[in-house]
């Protein structure tokens, strides 16, 4: 199967972004195995990595910037990318992606808040796998248990706008 890598992503003279993901071919974890991503303008960046299906479906992956081989600088991996894929050798998987910064307010982010001050007891796990489908992820660590985040949209699944 083929991941197809997306990100725009502002590089510096001389950086590069690099992909390192939980499976052999994108370095498995090993961040001296990240996997170079190509540009032409050292905005845009691609990669289609020919991979096999994990045994637990599972793909977690993230970016980061290297110069002259070493990682200057890594996403935010508090909350991985993370890919569920089937086990179909044909399938394509378009990933466009966003660089994720460490968050101005990372403070929320504790266990003094997600445990304790603002926690959640009732959280919904990620869905397993689709055939289609959009993931949508908010970062809103503080909302509190009187409150929820939601969306709507112009779609029934969203509500009509209502």
């Amino acid at each position: 199967m083929i991941l197809s890598f997306h990100i725009e992503y502002r590089t510096s003279w001389g950086e590069e972004v690099r992909v390192l993901g939980s499976i052999l071919e994108l370095g498995n974890n090993q961040p001296g195995k990240a996997i170079p991503l190509q540009t032409v303008d050292g905005i845009h960046w691609t990669l289609d990595a020919d991979i096999q299906a994990p045994k637990n479906g599972i793909v977690q992956y993230s970016y980061h910037i290297y110069r002259d081989g070493k990682d200057t600088r890594t996403e935010w991996n508090s909350l991985p990318h993370t890919l569920y894929v089937s086990a179909d050798k044909k399938k394509v998987y378009r990933l466009q992606d966003c660089w994720k910064n460490l968050p101005e307010q990372q403070y929320f982010y504790t266990s003094a808040f997600t445990e304790s001050l603002l926690a959640h007891p009732e959280r919904n796990t990620a869905p397993k796998s689709h055939k289609k489908g959009l993931l949508i992820k908010a970062y809103a660590p503080c909302i509190d248990n009187d409150h929820c985040l939601g969306i709507c949209g112009n779609q029934k699944v969203l509500g009509d706008w209502d």
